[in-house]
């Protein structure tokens, strides 16, 4: 797995990668204050057989920075898709 920090507006986004950076991607989005340490190892090593997979820790949960001034759903879909 692939650690990066991303920086979205006024934060930094923790975002891991697994897989070849080549094939499909696939996003997976957690909500309800889950962080990318939640989501099962046998599940990312199933997808990045076929998908270059990437994880993000949403604003205010896991590792990603905590946000300054208050944001909407809007910014989170944006955070996602820089």
């Amino acid at each position: 797995m692939l650690s990066k920090e991303v920086v979205s507006g006024n934060v930094v986004l923790a975002v891991e990668t697994v897989g070849e950076r080549d094939a499909p991607a696939i996003v997976l989005c957690q909500g309800l204050g889950m962080r990318v340490a939640d989501w099962p190892a046998r599940l990312i090593e199933g997808l990045a057989r076929d998908f270059f997979v990437v994880l993000v820790d949403n604003r205010d949960t896991g590792r990603s920075g905590r946000a300054a001034v208050p944001y909407t759903l809007f910014d989170m879909a944006a955070d996602i898709e820089r």
